[in-house]
């Protein structure tokens, strides 16, 4: 129950409010006629008043107590809750905080006291008078439950519009807080309307989520459940895969090297074969030069000389003998020149085979090192290209999870309506005899008024 309210104004008058039936009147003078209303006397800003140091949201745009010639003043409430008479004070300088004084010790919940004082914060202070004077839990694990401010507010309605409805107390109360705060102060089950609108929260996603997958926005979210599932089984695969080789993967620090190596050695043993190739070419030519050499028939020779005489008398002076024994030196100088170069060359074909054969044990060796080992930068990569298709993998199962809850959260909703209407039918049903009493009443009292029953 309040009992008074004060004000640190000066010009403030004390109000003192006691049980029973209290009426607030503005003053009219003598001199006032129909026309004089009572408008800008305080009435509206007493509700104010009383729900400002009960908590209520204070704006400094849209609040009357935010008016400059209030700025730092302090409202003082009086009243009894939790059955001890206590004090609440609240400034418009600091809204934030409520300072309480009067019978506060043993308050459940409050500790260090000061100067039999105790500052909370609007929340708490809400919290404290819901618990102790309507019953309100402030642990409620519902999402949509009934509060402080939301009951409070049928009991000290402010404005026009709070008149207009008696199951509200402004024009754009949330439906479902009408509903849950009547339930809660009737004595109904209020857990029915909280899930009530839990559900009505859930259908109005799957609702959204239904009409933006039939307009396709929703193509890049989910996709078709056929080719998500193709993908997912394909992505399976090549995960395994993926992870099996990194497992088995050996990364050698010089594989780049004896990947240039290989490439050398490779170069080496063409460069080495072409020349044997030609060198064996030069070798047959010499070989069948050597056959071929054989020398020259005395008759021919002897032919040539005295041709040459005849031709060149003065010039040709040396002996038949002579000649043949130069032109057999010279054979014999040829012979030996070929069979030299022959030697030469089948010497350096050797020495190549020597080296192709080194070589290729060489490059035997490193081939096998490449195809067992890898390099840094492949396992890497490898690495790299496993993570892009594990993550795609769970993109594509979260996906495919998600088309399935929306699938199971239809029949849920469904479900979960069917059960809350028989619920809310048998709660009904178990509160015959109450409504058929309120009924009852409201038709005596309406016939003591009108001389005729009450009518829905």
């Amino acid at each position: 129950m309040i009992t008074r309210i004060t004000s640190s104004l000066p010009s403030f008058k004390q109000v003192e409010l006691k049980p029973g039936f209290n009426v607030i009147l503005a003053d009219r003078t003598k001199e006032a006629t129909k026309k004089d209303t009572r408008n800008g006397l305080g009435k509206s800003l007493l509700i104010d008043i009383i729900h400002f140091c009960l908590g209520a949201r204070f704006s400094t745009s849209t609040s009357r107590l935010a008016h400059p010639d209030l700025d730092k003043t302090t409202f003082e409430i009086e009243l009894t809750v939790g059955g001890r008479t206590v004090r609440a004070r609240r400034n418009t300088g600091s809204p934030l905080l409520i300072t309480l004084t009067g019978d506060i010790q043993g308050i459940p919940g409050v500790d260090n006291t000061r100067n039999n004082s105790l500052s909370l914060s609007v929340s708490e202070w809400t919290s404290f008078l819901g618990q102790h004077w309507f019953g309100v839990l402030t642990d409620s694990p519902r999402k949509y439950s009934p509060s402080f401010r939301s009951i409070i507010s049928y009991f000290i309605r402010s404005g026009k519009d709070a008149y207009s409805d008696p199951f509200r107390h402004f024009r754009m109360q949330a439906t479902w807080d009408i509903q849950v705060n009547n339930a809660f102060l009737l004595g109904l089950r209020w857990e029915d309307a909280s899930d009530w609108q839990v559900i009505r929260d859930q259908k109005k996603t799957l609702d959204a989520l239904k009409q933006a997958a039939e307009e396709g926005l929703l193509d890049n979210v989910w996709g078709a459940r056929g080719r998500l599932e193709a993908d997912r089984v394909r992505l399976m695969e090549t995960v395994e895969r993926t992870s099996k080789d990194l497992k088995a993967f050996k990364v050698h620090s010089q594989y780049r090297e004896l990947e240039v190596r290989a490439n050398s050695l490779t170069a080496l043993i063409s460069r080495l074969s072409n020349e044997n190739v030609l060198d064996s070419r030069v070798l047959e030519m010499y070989k069948e030069s050597v056959q071929d050499e054989s020398a020259a028939s005395s008759v021919n020779l002897a032919e040539l000389y005295e041709s040459a005489r005849v031709v060149f008398p003065e010039a040709v002076s040396v002996r038949l003998d002579e000649v043949e024994k130069f032109h057999s030196h010279v054979i014999e100088n040829r012979k030996g020149f070929l069979r030299a170069e022959i030697d030469r060359i089948n010497g350096q074909i050797e020495s190549r085979k020597a080296s192709i054969g080194a070589y290729y044990a060489e490059h035997e060796e490193v081939l096998r090192i490449l195809n067992t080992h890898g390099a840094l930068d492949q396992y890497t990569e490898l690495q790299q290209a496993h993570w892009r298709d594990v993550m795609t993998l769970s993109s594509i199962e979260d996906r495919l999870e998600n088309m399935r809850r929306f699938e199971e959260g239809k029949s849920t909703v469904k479900v979960n309506v069917a059960m809350l209407e028989q619920r809310a039918r048998a709660n009904y049903d178990e509160r015959s005899t109450s409504r058929e009493r309120c009924v009852a009443l409201f038709n005596s009292n309406s016939e003591s008024l009108y001389n005729a029953p009450g009518a829905s």
